[in-house]
């Protein structure tokens, strides 16, 4: 199962974007051995100026069809890394092809 994690806007080099590489490499190294990976970022910036409404166009058109969507959000359900672990090894048994991770904004589309 192949794993997105979206953006809007870019990750620029600092301390943010070696812990991402750092994540992503052991993620990968890990995750192929449990059918999980390759893991990507998909970044989008909406220079145009149009707000969440673009933002979110320009992600819908960015995250690969068929793709199960996992909204994070900070009011959301809280799960362990073991609740997780198992929620992703669910999706992968139930023979999802990808999920895209991406934070909660006022509305998707």
């Amino acid at each position: 199962m192949r794993v997105h994690i979206c953006a809007v806007g870019r990750l620029r080099s600092g301390p943010e974007r070696d812990l991402y590489d750092d994540y992503l490499t052991r993620f990968d190294r890990t995750g192929r051995a449990l059918a999980l990976g390759p893991a990507k970022l998909i970044e989008v910036e909406d220079k145009k100026g149009g707000g969440m409404t673009a933002e979110a166009a320009l992600l819908d058109r960015a995250i690969p069809s068929g793709s199960l969507i996992c909204v994070m959000d900070e009011r959301g359900r809280v799960q362990t890394s073991p609740q997780f672990a198992d929620q992703l090894a669910g999706w992968r048994d139930q023979g999802r092809q990808d999920v895209a991770f991406h934070h909660w904004w006022r509305r998707w589309h």
